[in-house]
């Protein structure tokens, strides 16, 4: 792995944004993937025997999978980032299935897109960064 440039972490440490010299990454908290985790395995549909509870962990497996991977982005494939109202927001060259935008927190009981969640100066320091690197 590279090594970071810069890494900022959103409210409640839920979600990290790290900068190095190749590319930009998302991942979630392992707090928020033991919580995950801990909601699958309470599921009672999880242990159900026979075909539904077959389907339901291969279902609960690939979302855990899903989650435990990190969204990463090469610099060459970002056209543009942009800091407005307290939030980042990414233009693409190249888009994928799943977007930084796409990935959504839950703050004090309310659902929010994760690019709004991060401390205002840190936002603001890591767009910062980015438009030095996307310049180059």
């Amino acid at each position: 792995m590279l090594t970071p440039i810069m890494t900022i972490t959103s409210t409640e440490n839920a979600v990290s944004l790290t900068l190095t010299e190749q590319a930009i990454t998302m991942r979630l908290s392992d707090e928020i993937l033991d919580e995950a985790h801990r909601e699958i395995e309470a599921d009672k549909d999880v242990s159900a025997p026979g075909w539904v509870g077959d389907f339901a962990r291969f279902v609960t497996g690939s979302v855990e999978k899903m989650l435990r991977s990190s969204i990463e982005y090469p610099l060459a494939d970002i056209a543009s980032i942009d800091y407005q109202n307290g939030t980042l927001a990414f233009t693409y060259r190249k888009k994928r299935i799943l977007t930084f935008e796409d990935v959504q927190i839950s703050v004090n009981g309310v659902r929010k897109q994760a690019l709004s969640c991060f401390a205002p100066d840190d936002a603001r320091a890591f767009f910062a960064k980015v438009c030095e690197l996307l310049a180059r």
